[in-house]
């Protein structure tokens, strides 16, 4: 069993950076203020648009990942992921900035949506510890302190 858990390794991986991705730019507010010039809400949205995506992709990606695969909605989650991971790190405007977040915040939901099958797949009939565990993993990424990250947008 042990070594079967070993398997979502990868998922979990990507889970945790799609969350601390997403609550990087928290800490993060003052600075995109004054280097982008945006407004306080702006800033905001940058962090917000994880759960704009959630409702507006999430239906997309349980069907992507129920009519396709499992497998191809994960390699759509971390392309994306990386795309806007990489885009948010040369964004010089607010726009550059609100597109690279956007796409990342697209490929969150193209990787939870799958979790039920993914961890299904390793622990028949005891899946929700596995789901459990997933979630968390993802959350404990928001939870990071990013502080020890050395990334300035000035």
């Amino acid at each position: 069993m042990n070594g079967k858990i070993t398997l979502l390794t990868p998922y979990w991986f990507l889970l945790f950076t799609i969350g601390f991705g997403w609550f990087l730019i928290a800490p993060l507010v003052p600075d995109v203020i004054s280097t982008f010039h945006a407004s306080l809400n702006q800033a905001i949205l940058l962090i917000s648009i994880y759960g704009y995506a959630v409702v507006i992709v999430g239906l997309i990606a349980g069907f992507i990942s129920a009519k396709f695969s499992v497998r191809l909605s994960l390699y759509v989650s971390a392309v994306l992921t990386l795309i806007g991971f990489l885009g948010r790190i040369f964004s010089t405007t607010y726009l550059d900035l609100l597109l690279f977040q956007t796409i990342s915040a697209i490929g969150y939901p193209m990787a939870i949506a799958p979790v039920g099958g993914v961890v299904e797949s390793v622990m028949q009939g005891r899946s929700h510890t596995l789901i459990g565990v997933s979630v968390g993993i993802l959350f404990g990424g928001c939870q990071l302190d990013p502080s020890w990250v050395p990334i300035s947008l000035g």
